[in-house]
Order: C-alpha cells, then sequence, then structure tokens
C-alpha cells in the first residue's frame, strides 16, 4: 500500500466565499466517478472577512469539521 499525502487547502470563488477540498499527492481511486483524482471538494464553505462573532465562530466550526473529515480519508 504507498501512502499517500493528504493537504487540505482553500480556494477563494468569484463570490468571495472560501471553499476548502483536500489535495492528495499520489492519487486516489474515486468509485463513484470510475477515475483516478486528487481532488476532493468538502462542500464546506467559509465567509471570506466575518463581520460577526456568530460568523467567526461559524468558521472555526467547519474548519474543524474540515480537520476531521481528512483524518476519515486517510
Amino acid at each position: 500500500m504507498k501512502n499517500i499525502n493528504v493537504t487540505l487547502r482553500k480556494r477563494t470563488l468569484p463570490s468571495g466565499t472560501i471553499t476548502l477540498y483536500l489535495d492528495f499527492f499520489s492519487p486516489i481511486y474515486n468509485i463513484k466517478a470510475r477515475k483516478f483524482s486528487r481532488r476532493e471538494y468538502l462542500s464546506l464553505f467559509l465567509v471570506s472577512k466575518p463581520k460577526s462573532t456568530i460568523e467567526k465562530g461559524f468558521e472555526f466550526r467547519e474548519l474543524v469539521q474540515s480537520r476531521d473529515h481528512s483524518w476519515q480519508q486517510i
């Protein structure tokens, strides 16, 4: 079995929100798409400039959830 390096990355969308995805070095096989893939988007979005403490708390919760998801992928 090969070692797979997983990195949590973020990308800014044109709308200004930030999306999180996992970047795999040594592509993994995606069963649904039936092909190898290096990225998996997590469907988690962050506010680029949070205005209130509620938005900051929401952003922190999303980051923790993404970290937990990345550990499950390994």
